[in-house]
């Protein structure tokens, strides 16, 4: 990958992000999904590229988990989640990422985050979970739970998976009504 398509990609990114006078970001979700979907390469190397700067700068981790959050729902790809999860806990910057899904609206209906936190908060020390959507494990403290969560199998017979401790990006593809198999 050239510098110069990495330089592009950044550039159309910058395009889509306003850093506002009252210290919040905002950003188009859209048309980052949409420049994720049309060049992953390039979004995969601003990933690492924003990790690596990220102990100058844990901000940068905002920016980057973004990014890792459209290639797991765009590219069904969650490696750069991962990536993203471990730079910010090598730095102990978790919560940068715990503020940016309250900013992002993550939480804006608290009450699965909240479950989460009363879950976890249950739990010994040393425990260790799973999504219970894709398997990826969860560091503690992470996660969403929905209760009786529903998964329609086909005509008219569903099945009832009861309370699911699910990661961000399934929780996001539950949200926008995005089955597991797609």
């Amino acid at each position: 990958m050239s510098n110069e398509q990495i330089l592009r990609f950044h550039e159309e990114l910058d395009q889509y992000v306003v850093y506002r006078p009252d210290g919040r970001t905002q950003v188009d979700l859209r048309a980052i999904a949409s420049l994720v979907r049309n060049d992953g390469d390039a979004a995969r190397r601003v990933i690492e590229l924003y990790c690596a700067a990220a102990a100058g700068s844990p901000n940068l981790l905002k920016l980057a988990a973004l990014l890792a959050g459209a290639c797991a729902v765009e590219l069904d790809d969650p490696e750069p989640l991962r990536q993203v999860e471990g730079r910010a806990a090598s730095l102990g910057a978790a919560d940068v990422l715990r503020d940016m899904e309250q900013e992002a609206g993550l939480q804006q209906d608290s009450s699965p985050r909240q479950a989460a936190e009363a879950w976890w908060a249950e739990q010994p020390d040393g425990t260790v979970a799973l999504c219970d959507g894709c398997g990826d494990g969860l560091a503690r403290g992470q996660g969403y739970v929905l209760d009786s969560l529903k998964e329609h199998l086909f005509l008219d017979v569903w099945i009832d998976h009861g309370d699911v401790l699910l990661c961000s990006r399934c929780y996001l593809r539950q949200r926008r009504g995005v089955g597991s198999d797609e």
